[in-house]
């Protein structure tokens, strides 16, 4: 990204900090999305690829001097599918969800999973435990299968 940062310096307005849209990203990093340093000049401060990217920005068409339509904001991944860029209504969630799962005992009055639930009832599915998964049983002949650890019937 510095080697991009050195070659397109005069189109780049400055950078974004673009986090990881996931139930699992911790809150300090939820809070800094869309964070924005101004200049071409990459970041010094490194982060995580685990929680965030830096991701440039480019000037506008207008401040280049270009009279073309402006394309429409973009999309990010999400652990939902797509999401607009600044988060829509998914990163509001999980933020208010880091809250609960990082502060459990210092959590704001009346912040529960369930009251979460009804807020934002199209991201239940986040706050549910998935169901484990049961082991399969062995069925016949599968106990020569390579990696079975059941002894083989008697004349197989």
């Amino acid at each position: 990204m510095r080697e991009i940062a050195e070659e397109c310096r005069e189109v780049i307005k400055g950078w974004q900090l673009c986090i990881t849209m996931l139930p699992r990203t911790p809150l300090t990093w939820l809070l800094r999305h869309f964070e924005f340093k101004d200049g071409a000049d990459y970041p010094a401060e490194e982060v995580s690829p685990e929680h965030a990217i830096w991701v440039s920005v480019t000037k506008t068409w207008a401040e280049m001097g270009s009279p073309l339509e402006e394309p429409p904001p973009s999309t990010v991944a999400s652990g939902v599918g797509q999401i607009s860029e600044d988060g829509g209504d998914f990163l509001p969630f999980l933020i208010r969800y880091r809250e609960i799962i990082e502060s459990p005992v210092n959590r704001p009055p009346g912040l529960q999973p369930e009251q979460l639930k009804a807020e934002y009832p199209q991201y239940a599915h986040v706050i549910e435990p998935k169901p484990r998964r049961r082991k399969a049983r062995s069925s016949p002949g599968s106990a020569n299968l390579p990696g079975n650890m059941q002894k083989a019937p008697e004349g197989a």
